[in-house]
C-alpha cells in the first residue's frame, strides 16, 4: 500500500518571497511554509517534469505520484525539472495546495 496524506498544509520555503508572520519566533520554531509558486521541493526518488508530487510518507520530503494515486486533495504541485537519481533531492515546483 503506497502512503500518501492529504494533510499536507504546504512547502518549507527557504528564500520566501514574503513572510506573514515573521514576528512569531525562528525558523526553527516557525519555518516560512510556501502554499503556492515556484519552490524548491525535497524529494526521493525519480522525478518526470511535469509529475505531479505527494507526500513520500517520510515527513518533509515528497516523491512523484504513482499512476491512480494522485486526488485533488493529496497533490502538492508538480515537478518543472527531472531528478534521475534514486536517493533523496531536491526540485523545483510549482506548489499549489487546495
Amino acid at each position: 500500500m503506497l502512503f500518501r496524506s492529504e494533510n499536507v498544509f504546504g512547502v518549507v520555503s527557504s528564500s520566501a518571497a514574503y513572510l506573514m508572520n515573521a514576528m512569531a519566533g525562528s525558523d526553527d520554531t516557525h519555518p516560512p511554509i510556501a502554499v503556492g509558486g515556484r519552490v524548491h521541493v525535497k524529494v526521493i526518488g525519480k522525478v518526470k517534469k511535469g509529475e505531479r508530487l505527494v507526500s513520500s510518507g517520510v515527513k518533509g520530503i515528497a516523491r512523484a505520484a504513482k499512476k491512480g494515486e494522485a486526488t485533488a486533495f493529496n497533490i502538492i504541485g508538480r515537478s518543472l525539472e527531472n531528478k534521475t537519481t534514486d536517493g533523496a533531492g531536491v526540485v523545483e515546483a510549482f506548489v499549489k495546495i487546495n
